[in-house]
């Protein structure tokens, strides 16, 4: 499995866990967010990885979009550092994919 959506948050903060690995990267605003016991808000240009089991709380201006990643697989040491920064290239390729996912069209990778 993998697969990309848009997603919206509440104000209230919120927790939970699955079984599957997670990218949360903001569009267009800051997400409050808290994976490992360490807390951070995360704001556009920055990602969140969230490893299969972790729990993770979370609240947002329900305003704001998120393009979100569910995955079977993460590589490697990657959910060992839950917050990074994108680069350009990156954040290229995070416009190509929310425009894809606005659309409702099919990326290489999303179900």
């Amino acid at each position: 499995m993998s697969r990309f959506s848009l997603r919206h948050y509440h104000h209230h903060v919120c927790s939970h866990s699955h079984d599957f690995a997670q990218l949360v990267i903001p569009l267009d605003g800051p997400l409050e967010i808290e994976v490992q016991g360490r807390g951070r808000r995360l704001a556009p240009g920055s990602a969140c990885i969230i490893a299969p089991g972790e729990r993770h709380d979370y609240a947002a201006d329900p305003a704001l979009s998120f393009l979100v990643q569910e995955s079977d697989w993460l590589p490697g040491d990657l959910a060992a550092r839950p917050f990074i920064e994108l680069d350009e290239p990156q954040r290229h390729y995070l416009a190509f994919l929310h425009s894809m996912v606005a659309e409702g069209r099919q990326v290489a990778g999303m179900e």
